[in-house]
């Protein structure tokens, strides 16, 4: 089958009895192909009918490329299967054409038994079919380049939505893996955290018990009497002893200072009291002391003086207590 070939099919029927007058197929058209065009096409007529004059629609092929075109006309109905999409415009007149050069047959169509015109109409029929294959469709070449260009544009379409997406997910993607990569960042430093208070609470404890044992064992293992204060008993009995050296050189200074106020007083005559006659003693009224001048009454200072000297000499008499 040529790859330009637009018409591989023409067929005629008589609506009234559905009676096939002529099928037509190129010479490029394969046998399973022509089994199921015939089917399509009077499958068509069946669902389709009543028809109007001058109906005309196209239908897809099941299974195979191109669409199959009907058009009726009166009492006849045309169908031509066309690949390779030529224009619509283009197609419809070329059935224009065929509906012409089939009339020319006259009455007989209408009485003829099936496929009785199609040795008949077979040589025009591929004639016709052949020139609408060479003819160029310059709407429908158009229409073609159009078709591409917009199939062609779709998928860039396609595509680049196709890349938008990929993008966005890509995006997301990489988000995600920024906040996973962050969660995991902040989870391992609250590890490594919790790691170094553990470890240090293990080894204070580990030093804790440590001690205690040495303590327990120190305290089960040295005796109460180990410790004697020997250097605090040297210690105080030599405190002891110069406070008694400090003591007997203050006593001795004191003795000292006391011996030379004795030899001063030693040194002070003493006049001897004079026994008082009792009887003689006769009591007076007291009278009023003269104001003396001490200038004038010298015997009275001295009588004063011998008075503290007495008194000093009782006091020297007296044993010299030690403070100790």
């Amino acid at each position: 089958m040529p790859a330009d070939e637009r018409c591989s099919y023409i067929g005629l029927v008589r609506l009234s009895d559905q009676t096939v007058l002529a099928s037509v197929f190129s010479t490029s058209a394969l046998s399973s192909q022509k089994a199921q065009i015939e089917r399509a096409f009077l499958s068509i007529l069946q669902k389709k009918k009543p028809f109007d004059n001058r109906y005309r629609e196209s239908f897809p092929v099941d299974n195979l490329s191109g669409q199959l075109f009907l058009q009726v006309d009166y009492n006849f109905a045309f169908g031509l299967w066309i690949k390779n999409k030529p224009s619509e415009s283009f197609t419809w007149d070329f059935i224009r054409n065929l509906v012409k050069e089939t009339k020319d047959h006259g009455e007989a169509m209408n009485s003829e038994s099936s496929l009785a015109l199609n040795k008949e109409l077979k040589k025009p029929y591929r004639l016709m079919m052949d020139e609408f294959n060479s003819d160029k469709d310059a709407i429908g070449d158009i229409q073609i380049k159009a078709e591409q260009v917009n199939i062609q544009m779709a998928d860039n379409m396609k595509t680049i939505v196709g890349n938008v997406g990929e993008a966005e997910n890509l995006e997301e993607k990489s988000k995600d893996l920024h906040d996973s990569s962050n969660q995991f960042q902040s989870k391992a430093t609250a590890f490594k955290r919790k790691s170094i208070w553990e470890n240090i609470k293990v080894k204070g404890t580990m030093i804790v018990v440590v001690l205690i044992t040495l303590t327990v064992i120190l305290y089960a293992t040295v005796p109460a009497d180990w410790y004697t204060p020997a250097a605090t008993t040297e210690t105080t009995a030599t405190t002891v002893s110069t406070e008694t050296t400090t003591t007997s050189v203050a006593g001795m200074t004191t003795s000292m200072e006391v011996a030379e106020d004795l030899d001063s007083v030693e040194n002070i005559p003493v006049e001897e009291e004079e026994p008082v006659n009792e009887e003689a003693v006769i009591e007076e009224p007291p009278e009023e002391d003269p104001v003396v001048n001490d200038e004038e009454n010298p015997d009275d200072a001295e009588e004063d003086d011998s008075d503290e000297g007495r008194k000093l000499s009782r006091a020297l008499r007296a044993p010299v207590m030690s403070p100790h």
